[in-house]
């Protein structure tokens, strides 16, 4: 298994997903790929560290204020529905 090959199961092996025998023995051969892993993991771990900020209050109100601007904007084709 080469390099290129191996991208999808790298963030499979990050998330604790046991990769395929091929791609453990690519990670024993490759130390760039096996780095990648690691950075992977470590980042995968500060997200899990990571809280999301509580929305405002007034958080809906916006939201729908902004969608309806939106929806009543000027058209992104004029050959249909897509707005900007």
């Amino acid at each position: 298994m080469s390099c290129n090959q191996i991208g999808e199961h790298l963030i499979d092996a990050a998330m604790g997903v046991a990769p395929p025998s091929q791609v453990q023995s690519h990670l024993r051969e490759c130390r760039q790929c096996a780095a990648c892993l690691e950075e992977l993991r470590q980042t995968f771990a500060l997200l899990d560290q990571w809280k999301a900020p509580e929305p405002s209050l007034d958080f809906d109100t916006s939201l729908q204020a902004r969608l309806s601007f939106v929806e009543k904007g000027p058209r992104f084709c004029r050959h249909c529905s897509l707005r900007r």
